[in-house]
């Protein structure tokens, strides 16, 4: 788990790239603009349109990524406290009464972050 936490693969770099295309657009956009082109004006607008979708893109996609390893992160965190009582209960030092009622204190903390 601690691997999946610590990798930064596809989905970090994602979130890169498409600030990258957004900002080349930008620039390309204002070369554009400023053209002589005969429909640069037209052309301008749909890259605005672009740019504008793509920042909105990338930044759910930070929302989407932070939420994930928030909810990673909180489950480990659950299923270490799980793993501990459970390893209380084996060694007596708990009874499964006290398990049972820990269980469902967990439980009510993942029902209130959905």
């Amino acid at each position: 788990m601690d691997q999946q936490l610590s990798y930064n693969g596809p989905s970090s770099s994602l979130a890169l790239d498409i600030k990258k295309a957004e900002l080349a657009t930008a620039d390309l956009r204002t070369l554009i603009k400023y053209s002589s082109l005969v429909t640069a004006s037209e052309l301008a607008n749909r890259l605005t349109l672009f740019v504008d979708k793509a920042r909105s893109v990338g930044r759910d996609l930070q929302i989407l990524q932070a939420r994930t390893r928030s909810s990673l992160d909180n489950l480990i965190t659950y299923n270490i406290f799980a793993l501990k009582a459970l390893e209380d209960v084996r060694d007596k030092k708990i009874s499964a009464k006290e398990l049972a009622r820990a269980y469902n204190q967990i439980m009510s903390l993942i029902l209130k972050m959905i």
